[in-house]
């Protein structure tokens, strides 16, 4: 318990501790962050509270704050009414030290608060030249390296065929091979783009064709196998991954965060992620597996020009765990030559704009756990930096945060079935499905629908690229989303299926950040007085907009 203060508790109790308006942050890279709080709910019949005073408490361990020992920071009585803004301003913060905090606040008679729940944030990998935390914990800043897929990992794998590019060559050409089959020739087909669209005036001259579609590469998995060998304290990983990319610890999912890290402009930075992964380890062998998504980064589609790059470079991964035991002994998993990649993974094309493509038959079983065969994966390749500069993101990430229930289904062709989600989303549907193995069901999102009540795609939409997910399926029951892209959308146009699906067939997923101010968006009414409908909708299209 915290040490008692002593005085007669005031109404004004402060509460909601963020520290660089974030709760609890990992990774911050700011060296005097900013704390702010606010105030739990006062007792009913309270009136004119304020604060005038406060008092910070910054610790680096919970057991001394309990203790009311304040190793890193003892603001002292503070005369102020501020809540915000209030900078650090104790000892000299660490490479990934733990800092935790609390404050107390004294009202308008000087009646002081009882000291609130301890909040507490962690600093990122800092400049090589910062210190330390205890135990060596960050020392030395970023020792890892940027890996990726050797150019050649295409030429002996049966999944691919020839195609030569007629483009003129950016600085970062396309393989000389690419996925083959009729499953990613139909998706071709289907997201292909106008080949006459061009850009705004800025970018005129800029042709579009199928031959963006076909340099889309698959995304790589990438893993490595590490041993833990004593107790652990504590393990945090650092993660930068270019485009995007899904972390995956032991077989399971470090986070449901979506297309990460943020868009940048790549030629300045690109954002790393810090996260958590001390409850996932165990004695003995431990695996960690990446998936590199294209996301923003390699943009083949839009926002490119002729005589330049088709996208900022291949895909790319920087990774740091750092392992401290509960001996104090510190150890480090990097990405280096040491991991293997394999491009024959499930997700075979992705684009931000243009969709996913995803083939379950070559799903892998154990590919992020230890003990898996490697035999066919390939040495990774060492390769220079992709950005000159990685920031720990501060920014609330994308997640899904809502799930809608289609509410009607039409069937304006033969095999042609349009499910209506009741709203407009940004997002991605969700596939529940037992169709028999290599049944291919396409998905078309669209905003509106034609007059034959099929998917309205317009070429102004997505520069003219088709938003369509395609699933292959390895037969028996399965549930299915993207990774590695996302929609505006109201109807999904489903193509592939044998017969009438269920209503079920389909959710849809609303991908958005977690915004304060979401709070009080909810879904939209289809039904009721025009204006309650209004002010959903307006909330709805809020929360669209990230």
């Amino acid at each position: 318990m915290l040490f008692s203060s002593g005085l007669a508790a005031a109404e004004l109790q402060p509460a909601r501790l963020r520290c660089e308006y974030a709760n609890n942050p990992l990774g911050i890279e700011a060296k005097q962050p900013w704390l702010s709080w606010e105030f739990s709910a006062a007792p009913a019949g309270s009136r004119g509270l304020r604060q005038t005073a406060y008092q910070v408490l910054v610790a680096s361990s919970e057991a001394l704050l309990a203790e009311g020992r304040a190793d890193l920071w003892d603001s002292g009585k503070v005369a102020s009414d501020a809540t915000i803004g209030i900078e650090y301003a104790g000892r000299k913060l660490r490479s990934n030290e733990r800092c935790f905090w609390t404050v107390r606040t004294w009202d308008q008679d000087g009646k002081v608060s009882d000291w609130s729940k301890p909040a507490r944030w962690t600093m990122g990998l800092l400049d090589a030249s910062d210190p330390p935390s205890p135990g060596g914990f960050g020392a030395a800043g970023w020792q890892a390296k940027w890996i990726g897929v050797p150019t050649n990992a295409a030429q002996a794998s049966r999944f691919f065929r020839d195609w030569k590019r007629k483009m003129p060559a950016p600085a970062d050409p396309a393989p000389m091979r690419v996925p083959a089959g009729p499953e990613v020739q139909a998706w071709i087909a289907a997201t292909k783009v106008n080949s006459t669209y061009q850009m705004p005036k800025q970018f005129d001259g800029v042709k579009y064709s199928q031959e963006r579609l076909e340099e889309l590469q698959p995304a790589p998995l990438l893993r490595r196998e590490f041993a833990v060998a004593a107790p652990v304290k504590r393990a945090v990983v650092y993660l930068c991954g270019l485009g995007c990319y899904q972390l995956r610890v032991n077989g399971r999912s470090v986070d449901e965060r979506v297309l990460d890290p943020a868009q940048t402009d790549y030629d300045v930075r690109a954002f790393y992620t810090t996260f958590d992964v001390t409850e996932l380890l165990r004695a003995g062998k431990n695996a960690i597996g990446v998936v590199l998504g294209d996301g923003w980064f390699r943009q083949t589609l839009t926002f490119t020009h002729l005589k330049q790059p088709a996208a900022f470079g291949r895909p790319g991964l920087l990774l740091q765990m750092e392992i401290e035991y509960a001996d104090g002994r510190v150890e480090r998993v990097v990405s280096d030559g040491s991991w293997k990649c394999s491009i024959e993974g499930p997700v075979v094309k992705n684009a931000v704009y243009a969709g996913e493509l995803y083939d379950a038959r070559r799903e892998m079983p154990g590919w992020d756990a230890p003990n898996f065969d490697e035999k066919n994966w390939a040495a990774v390749e060492v390769i220079p930096p992709l950005t000159p500069r990685v920031q720990s993101q501060m920014i609330a990430p994308i997640r899904v945060v809502e799930t809608v229930k289609p509410v009607a289904l039409t069937n304006p062709k033969p095999g042609v079935w349009v499910f209506d989600m009741g709203a407009q989303l940004t997002g991605h549907a969700r596939l529940h499905t037992a169709a028999p193995a290599g049944t291919a069901i396409t998905l078309k999102f669209a905003e509106t629908l034609n007059r034959e009540g099929l998917a309205h795609q317009p070429e102004s939409l997505n520069m003219g690229a088709r938003a369509v997910d395609m699933y292959v399926c390895r037969g028996g029951e399965a549930t299915w989303e993207t990774q590695f892209t996302y929609h505006s959308f109201r109807y999904v146009q489903v193509e592939g299926l044998a017969g009438k699906p269920a209503l079920d067939l389909l959710e849809g997923r609303f991908v958005t950040q977690r915004l304060l101010c979401a709070r009080a968006c909810r879904t939209p009414s289809t039904s009721g007085p025009i204006a309650p409908r209004a002010k959903n909708a307006a909330g709805w299209a809020i929360r669209c907009t990230w």
